[in-house]
């Protein structure tokens, strides 16, 4: 580190070299990579979480359609047949699709 000395003597006043401030300018952006990545695989994360409930919550609605009507939901009917039938209170929503032109509901076929 330079110390820079006044013409009394009296205090010296300290400062970062130029080499210095680079590697503290290194280290922060390192850092701010390391956040931005740790938090994408949150967001990531978060989203499977959310589908993984709402797959679990779609499969006991049908299987409570299936006991209450004595069969699953047509292809036809699809998952609309367990809203209207109130076992799902809306159409469930892929978390992990962009679209916002209504394709981003799940889709229901019998196999």
């Amino acid at each position: 580190m330079r110390l820079k000395t006044l013409r009394s003597g009296a205090s010296r006043l300290h400062g970062l070299t130029y080499g210095e401030m680079m590697i503290v300018l290194v280290v922060f952006s390192i850092l701010a990579i390391m956040f931005v990545i740790s938090s994408k695989f949150a967001v990531v994360k978060a989203r499977h979480s959310a589908a993984l409930q709402m797959l679990q919550m779609v499969d006991s609605s049908l299987m409570t359609h299936r006991l209450t009507a004595g069969s699953l939901p047509t292809e036809e009917e699809g998952l609309e047949k367990l809203v209207t039938s109130k076992l799902l209170s809306t159409m469930p929503i892929d978390p992990f699709s962009h679209a916002n032109d209504g394709s981003r509901e799940y889709q229901y076929y019998k196999v």
